[in-house]
């Protein structure tokens, strides 16, 4: 009964041991299971954030690109309209110099460019307005040696014309009011002795200046055989007859065969 007794425990001891052993597998199982679980949660959570960030990531990336975009159409278009304004204002510049080009070569030689700018257009401008400039003086210049000459021929025409000496001072009165109406002019000629000046002519509207020269060699225009000016009566290489007169003067000597025959 005792050794009966013994075995009867013993596999109850068994028993309880299986059970046991059981129960921890179970909650190991049940352990296992929820650690899974959460490590599943956790792996879920964290693709969701990586799927947040990447989508957050490219959505910053597409407004980059966007904003990236529109400054470069912007500063594109800004340039674009930069380009044609400056284009149209250069296009505008170098047609008035190109009209007043045209006009200076039509003979308008008073037509000049308005000079805006410093810049290569602007020295373009300058230089069509000198270059205007020069060629009014030069044209000035040909049109007075043309007019002296055609003065000089209607001169000595009407000399030839005058049968004596009364004719030739009228001839020469005439002249002076051609040359100037407004200033006063004489004609003094040197007598039969060459020794004095005698006033034969004077200016009809002008009237006469009233020189003080008495003799041919008292004038220094007679003396150089070359015209002489006087713009200051009072300089200090001025004609002593001027002297205190307040006015300017130009005397012409006249010779004939290098004889001095008076000044005018």
């Amino acid at each position: 009964g005792i050794q009966a007794a013994a075995h009867t425990n013993l596999d109850l001891a068994r028993i309880g041991g299986v059970m046991a052993q059981a129960q921890a597998h179970r909650a190991l199982g049940a352990a296992k299971t929820s650690g899974h679980a959460q490590q599943a949660r956790l792996t879920a959570s964290l693709t969701r954030a990586a799927d947040s960030a990447r989508a957050q990531e490219d959505e910053a990336r597409r407004a980059a690109t966007t904003r990236v975009l529109i400054g470069t159409a912007l500063a594109v278009v800004l340039l674009v309209g930069l380009s044609f304004l400056l284009g149209r204002s250069i296009v505008r510049s170098l047609r008035r110099v190109s009209r007043t080009a045209r006009r200076i070569v039509a003979g308008d030689l008073d037509a000049r460019t308005v000079v805006t700018s410093s810049d290569e257009i602007g020295s373009l401008a300058q230089s069509v307005n000198d270059m205007a400039d020069s060629l009014t003086g030069f044209v000035s210049r040909i049109e007075s040696e043309a007019d002296r000459h055609a003065f000089g021929r209607r001169l000595g025409e009407a000399f030839e014309m005058a049968d004596d000496e009364a004719s030739a001072h009228a001839v020469v009165r005439r002249a002076m009011v051609e040359i100037e109406a407004d200033a006063p002019m004489e004609l003094l000629l040197a007598d039969s002795s060459r020794a004095h000046l005698e006033s034969v002519a004077s200016s009809p509207t002008g009237g006469a200046p009233g020189c003080g020269v008495e003799s041919p060699y008292d004038c220094v225009a007679v003396r150089r055989g070359t015209p002489a000016v006087f713009e200051e009566s009072g300089a200090l290489n001025a004609c002593p007859h001027l002297l205190g007169r307040g006015c300017s003067a130009t005397c012409v000597p006249l010779s004939f065969m290098g004889r001095a025959l008076g000044v005018l």
